[in-house]
């Protein structure tokens, strides 16, 4: 069940062997163990498995309808009123996620160059939502902390962008931006695409609870590294 309502994928097993009951750990990772997770259902192996983007849950599985899931959160999905949620499943698990690439190459920034690399970034972020379902609208002239409003259904989340030139992830805040950043909701996303102009690479950084730190989605925990930084304005008084 989303935290906004409805029940959608998180992702899927192949190859995976469920257990009739409850099976607990022999040692208990310690993320399970921090959300008193002790046990589990289901193995299968790590390249087999997919774990979609917390974003990319979008998926609705439909409930109390004729075909859909009813009360039990077990569904077999094998009548005909099920084979169309049953053919777009497999149309999700069947496609093709967006591509990495990484590359050694840096350029200088000008103002003009700036505003390029800017407007890219804005692009692709825009692009990477839309593809997940969202429809998506600039307020990056509103001055209120983020770029971009997303909604999809019942989600709605408040992106940030940050466009570079080069492939090292260091941004910069400013107290706008850092005031919605700040409070950790779970609707706030910052969004950073490296090597905007020649082979963009983007990260989409969530708080995660579970792990009580920002996290790059899709990282395995890869956590921000933020440090506060303080500054002042001074002058005589006459």
């Amino acid at each position: 069940t989303h935290p906004d309502g409805g029940t959608t994928i998180v992702g899927w097993y192949k190859d995976a062997t469920v257990f009739r009951d409850y099976q607990p750990f022999t040692t208990t990772p310690p993320t399970h163990f921090q959300n008193g997770i002790d046990g589990y259902r289901i193995t299968a192996p790590a390249q087999s498995a997919t774990l979609l983007p917390v974003d990319a849950r979008t998926f609705e599985i439909p409930r109390q309808v004729k075909g859909g899931m009813g009360q039990s959160n077990i569904w077999y999905a094998d009548v005909p009123e099920s084979q169309t949620t049953v053919t777009a499943v497999s149309t999700l698990i069947n496609g093709k996620g967006l591509s990495r690439k990484k590359t050694k190459t840096q350029a200088p920034q000008n103002q003009e160059r700036k505003v390029q690399i800017e407007k890219k970034a804005i692009r692709i972020c825009s692009d990477y939502f839309e593809r997940l379902g969202y429809a998506v609208t600039s307020v990056e002239t509103d001055n209120i902390g983020w770029d971009l409003n997303a909604t999809s259904g019942r989600r709605s989340l408040r992106i940030e962008v940050k466009g570079l030139s080069g492939q090292e992830f260091s941004v910069e805040l400013t107290p706008n931006e850092y005031h919605a950043f700040a409070q950790q909701k779970s609707d706030y996303r910052l969004a950073v695409v490296i090597n905007a102009l020649t082979s963009p690479a983007l990260f989409i950084c969530r708080y995660s609870k579970e792990y009580e730190a920002w996290i790059v989605e899709g990282s395995n925990g890869q956590t921000l590294d933020i440090k506060i930084i303080q500054s002042a304005s001074i002058t005589l008084t006459r």
